[in-house]
């Protein structure tokens, strides 16, 4: 994996191949992109993710709703259909995937343009918010995104964010940090920085080890400028130096708990990261190994870069070992795991 550091503006990024290029377009324009961060059906798990939406939005935000509302990366248009519910007038999506539209309680379905957001897609400059949910880690040109969002505002338009929140990650050595649709990598700092460029002033944030990184953030007037001083260059470096030495403890950690299992299967727990792990540690791939997820949808099927079948919880019982791979959800994982009961089964943190 490899990651571009720049010395004079400290944003962290990915190389992007042309080759990358055509997978990733192919894969945001199949019907098989993952959901992520937008609901994308009327269920008991869709309700609590919009929840938990709104409740940060109202922290941000409190006590305010935006009449003219764009979401970039809208999925079917759950979250949309939610603002319209709660007053919006006018509500428009942006979402490159062959997605069925969500229709409205009248029988309406929702004004969502098919395609990567671009000046040719967008052409209105009278949205009272726009937002963008584990959106912007994806995009190649994020200034360009920016400028688009900037332009599409009303002079007093406002930009909520929510993107990985890597400060954490870096800081303790994620494993699973690197995925291959990610071609950037934001802390607190640096998004700030990046929206200030591109005439937005932040004014709420809410960061936390356990949850996405959130901002709400206004359109200033041309020519303003930001008054926070810039990013500390040096400490970022010295964050990716140490999240390097990190992450090659984590693997050594492995290695060795794999050497003294020996013969008997090793398990993970957590299909989006073990399969990091197997990339980092190929030999792995040498010894009895397990994964395991609580996604339904995971269950006996592969999964790229994970040697085996993925298997559900209630086959725990067929290992003694075994290790929580996701990073931000390791400690929940790791009670869930004990809190089964399941004989003779060790488990061993990661982080």
């Amino acid at each position: 994996a490899i990651l571009l550091f720049c010395n004079s503006c400290g944003f962290i990024g990915a190389p992007v191949s042309q080759s990358l290029r055509n997978q990733l377009n192919t894969y945001y324009q199949s019907p098989f992109s993952v959901p992520g961060a937008t609901p994308g059906q009327d269920s008991k798990y869709s309700n609590s993710l919009a929840q938990s939406f709104f409740s940060s939005f109202s922290e941000l935000e409190p006590d305010w709703l935006p009449k003219n509302v764009l979401e970039v990366g809208c999925q079917r248009g759950f979250l949309l259909n939610e603002f319209q519910k709660r007053g919006a007038k006018r509500v428009v999506g942006i979402e490159p995937g062959k997605v069925e539209l969500w229709v409205d309680d009248s029988g309406t379905a929702l004004d969502i343009r098919r395609g990567l957001l671009s000046r040719d897609i967008l052409k209105e400059k009278d949205f009272d918010l726009v937002y963008s949910l584990q959106v912007l880690e994806h995009v190649e040109d994020p200034n360009e995104f920016l400028q688009i969002i900037f332009d599409s505002l009303n002079v007093e338009g406002r930009l909520f964010l929510a993107v990985p929140n890597e400060i954490f990650s870096l800081k303790e050595g994620n494993v699973g940090m690197f995925l291959f649709q990610h071609l950037n990598y934001f802390t607190s700092d640096i998004l700030q920085s990046l929206l200030n460029k591109n005439g937005f002033n932040v004014t709420g944030l809410i960061s936390s080890r356990h949850r996405e990184l959130m901002v709400m953030a206004q359109k200033m007037p041309a020519g303003w400028k930001a008054s926070k001083e810039g990013l500390d260059i040096n400490g970022l470096r010295n964050l990716l130096k140490g999240y390097q030495r990190k992450v090659t403890e984590k693997l050594d950690y492995i290695r060795a708990l794999s050497k003294k299992t020996k013969e008997k299967t090793l398990g993970f727990y957590g299909v989006a990261g073990t399969s990091n792990i197997f990339s980092w540690i190929p030999d792995l791939k040498d010894n009895p190994v397990a994964v395991f997820d609580s996604d339904s949808n995971t269950w006996g099927k592969p999964f790229g870069g994970v040697p085996c079948l993925v298997q559900p919880p209630k086959d725990l019982d067929s290992v003694e070992n075994i290790i929580p791979a996701p990073f931000r959800l390791h400690d929940e994982i790791a009670k869930y795991i004990e809190g089964r009961k399941v004989k003779n089964l060790r488990v061993h943190p990661l982080y």
